[in-house]
Formats: structure tokens, C-alpha cells, sequence
């Protein structure tokens, strides 16, 4: 995981850190390699409540499946997943002139 200059704040009250966090992660595609950078945001799931599952089809690139649970008293929030349907690795850029 990425250091933190703010280790007394929690990451979320740090959006440019967590920003500046993920983007250090080379994740370029290909090969992907997002092992690390999913670990890296399980780990702040999981330290803030959350279940999280990791699946994968090809070890070095994993899905993260997250899952905040309710207290049961209203069925349509007992139980919540979410799925980040997103990219994380990077990929190389073309830039063209104007």
C-alpha cells in the first residue's frame, strides 16, 4: 500500500490522497497486474465495515465485490452489494497535435 502523508486522517477525508494513492499503483495494461491496487481498496473497505470478496479468473487481475449489511430493519437495506464495474488498470495514452 501506498504511504500516507496524512496518516492521521482517515483516507476518506483525504480525497487527494486517495487519488494520488491509487494512481501510483502501475496497473498499465497490459499485462494489468491490479492485484495490488484492488488489495489496496479492499483494505479500506474492509477497515471501514465492509465484506468484501475478491474474484478473479486470472490471479493478477481480481475483482473486488463489497457488501455493507444492515441491521435488518428495513428489507430493501438489510443487505447491500456493490459490485465496481470499472477499470483498474491503465492504459497508454496517444496524445495528437491539434
Amino acid at each position: 500500500m501506498p504511504p500516507s502523508s496524512l496518516d492521521n486522517e482517515p483516507i476518506y477525508r483525504c480525497p487527494t490522497e486517495l487519488l494520488r494513492n491509487l494512481i501510483r499503483f502501475d496497473t498499465t495494461n497490459p499485462p494489468g497486474n491490479e492485484v495490488a491496487c484492488v488489495q489496496y481498496i479492499d483494505k479500506l473497505l474492509t477497515d471501514a465495515g465492509f465484506e468484501t470478496v475478491l474474484r478473479a479468473k486470472e490471479a493478477n487481475r481480481p475483482n473486488l465485490i463489497t457488501r455493507l449489511g444492515g441491521e435488518g430493519q428495513c428489507p430493501a437495506t438489510a443487505h447491500v452489494w456493490a459490485c465496481r464495474c470499472g477499470h483498474h488498470d491503465k492504459s497508454g495514452l496517444e496524445i495528437s497535435p491539434l
